[in-house]
């Protein structure tokens, strides 16, 4: 029996995705998934609220699990700073919810543009309630565990009516050398994080309205 293919996104459905488990894990099928959402926002210009709390929630727990809640304030990911708590209520992340609130008010807005300039600046109360939201991150998602990943599943097989991450294939062999890729007309760069922060912000208008 021949060794499994890394999973990769080449336009598959929300439905053909989430079939998928439990041959893929759950990490793998989030990460395709992430993709084909980034794809279809370069493309559509839009995503629905659904899609953008599985963004946001990804890049949050892959950030911090990685650096703290400072790097998830300080990279591009801070584009997601509006809509963060909102999406992990969404996704029944209730605990972790708590901590991001603790952390926002630590930082004092929810804005990406002074997020980066308040992040820029020394103060160490606030780096000090950054260390302690880490604390209570990892004691509420032990390392290895996936906890969120889990929640964020359940969230996409739940609302998978709002998920439409088709958009975009790029018909292209993992093994073919550069030189000999070709990408169809539909080939594009996946979407920057300012360009999820103005949908963001275009969500959150609209529901006020």
């Amino acid at each position: 029996m021949g060794a499994r293919e890394d999973l990769q996104y080449n336009g598959q459905t929300i439905d053909e995705l989430i079939s998928l488990a439990p041959e893929y894990d759950v990490f793998e099928i989030l990460f395709a998934l992430e993709r084909g959402l980034e794809r279809s926002l370069s493309l559509r210009g839009e995503l629905s609220a659904a899609e953008l709390f599985v963004l946001a929630t990804l890049a949050f727990d892959r950030e911090v699990n990685n650096g703290g809640f400072d790097q998830f304030f300080t990279n591009s990911s801070v584009g997601f700073a509006p809509v963060i708590r909102e999406a992990l209520v969404a996704i029944g992340a209730f605990e972790i919810a708590e901590i991001i609130e603790r952390a926002i008010i630590a930082i004092g807005s929810t804005d990406p543009d002074q997020i980066d300039v308040i992040m820029s600046t020394e103060d160490p109360t606030r780096d000090s309630e950054l260390d302690a939201c880490d604390d209570a991150f990892f004691k509420a998602e032990p390392m290895g565990e996936f906890v969120l990943e889990d929640k964020i599943f359940a969230f996409v097989k739940a609302n998978k009516a709002f998920f439409n991450p088709q958009y975009g294939m790029i018909e292209q062999s993992v093994e073919a050398p550069s030189d000999r890729i070709e990408e169809s007309p539909d080939s594009f760069e996946a979407a920057p994080y300012h360009v999820v922060a103005n949908e963001v912000r275009r969500l959150r208008m609209q529901a006020q309205e």
